[in-house]
């Protein structure tokens, strides 16, 4: 019974840091504050956005079964506008293949 409350609360943790990430999406806010390339702060530009599909593991809140959950996110690619450098903003909970 504790691990299902576990893995409740994870998914909803989950589903939260899915709507934070669009927000920041929609706002064109990107999560680094230098340039991977070139170290100089905050001077990116949104050079475009794709989608993404991610899989998480959901209890179901009337039967208590984990299932997994499908979930489309949006991944921008940012331009340095000093060094042109072209980098994508991976969010934290994304893990690599």
């Amino acid at each position: 019974m504790k691990a299902d409350i576990d893995a409740a609360s994870c998914s909803s943790k989950l589903e939260l840091l899915f709507q934070s990430h669009e927000s920041n999406v929609d706002a064109a806010k990107c999560s680094k504050s230098v340039c991977p390339a070139c170290h100089a702060a905050t001077c990116f530009t949104r050079k475009d956005i794709r989608r993404r599909n991610l899989r998480y593991l959901r209890q179901n809140p009337v039967t208590s079964i984990l299932h997994v959950a499908k979930i489309a996110i949006r991944l921008v690619r940012w331009k340095c506008f000093l060094c042109k450098y072209t980098f994508t903003d991976y969010p934290d909970f994304r893990t690599p293949l």
